[in-house]
């Protein structure tokens, strides 16, 4: 007998709907009410126990040899206070920032520390690739042309306008004057159409050794996590969440769920 027929049987006794009391969270037994019907439910259970033969075969306990009291317990079938128990081990790490200069003030050198100068050089490099082997007419971009490009989508993200070409805008109520004074549009435009991480020619191919969904931007994602760990030591306690981004594009990452829509 599992939970579901204990509420049958309880429902039996005076006719109420206590399935769906259940699932309201609600019941309207008092505790003595409740426990006097499963003493009567057990009682019924022995009976119709005791009139079939069991063989017990094996060492361990199975559900059926279980007594009712205990199943409806693991079930949570009865409200009762509980503790989860878990192994409370030492933590003596040192949490918070580490290995970061005195010389660091601005919000700025943080930032550098994690976009390294490596890092950028990869981002010129494969910029500069890219544009060789589509042979478009880009003009190669330099470090310190990065270094202006990635703020500039940074203040985007916080300031958002209903197109990017609105921060330079000839009308005053969209135009920015912090950004189109670091780079022109067509620029901007041109930086971004050539932007790249890594050498496409050499990402292997679907069924091939070493394929990587993630293969344009893994020299990124290598280089955050190696800093993420160089920079900073992690608390005791985690809290690991997932965020939700609405997408209608073409990729093999994206998961199809009608359910949460945004």
């Amino acid at each position: 007998m599992e939970f579901v027929d204990v509420l049958s049987d309880l429902d039996s006794e005076d006719g109420n709907d206590l399935d769906g009391n259940f699932k309201n969270n609600e019941c309207s037994l008092d505790e003595n009410e409740f426990n006097e019907r499963i003493e009567r439910i057990l009682q019924r259970s022995n009976e119709n126990h005791h009139q079939k033969n069991h063989s017990s075969t094996c060492e361990s306990v199975s559900d059926d040899d279980k007594s009712l009291r205990e199943r409806i317990r693991d079930l949570d079938g009865i409200w009762v206070n509980k503790t989860r128990k878990h192994d409370d081990i030492a933590f003596n790490e040192e949490c918070g920032p580490i290995n970061i200069s005195e010389n660091i003030q601005l919000p700025s050198h943080i930032f550098r520390l994690f976009f390294s100068d490596n890092f950028i050089d990869i981002i010129v490099e494969q910029t500069n690739l890219y544009s060789e082997q589509s042979d478009t007419s880009f003009v190669k971009t330099t470090k310190e042309e990065v270094l202006k490009f990635i703020p500039i989508n940074i203040v985007m993200g916080i300031k958002r306008l209903p197109a990017i070409r609105d921060y330079w805008s000839t009308n005053p109520q969209l135009h920015d004057s912090f950004i189109s004074s670091i780079m022109p549009v067509n620029r901007f435009f041109s930086i971004l159409s050539c932007l790249h991480f890594n050498d496409n020619s050499i990402a292997p191919k679907r069924n091939e050794p070493g394929f990587d969904k993630l293969f344009k931007i893994r020299p990124m994602l290598t280089e955050l996590s190696e800093n993420f760990l160089k920079y900073y030591n992690h608390t005791k306690n985690q809290s690991i969440d997932e965020s939700m981004i609405k997408f209608k594009g073409r990729s093999t990452l994206k998961q199809y769920m009608p359910q949460k829509p945004i």
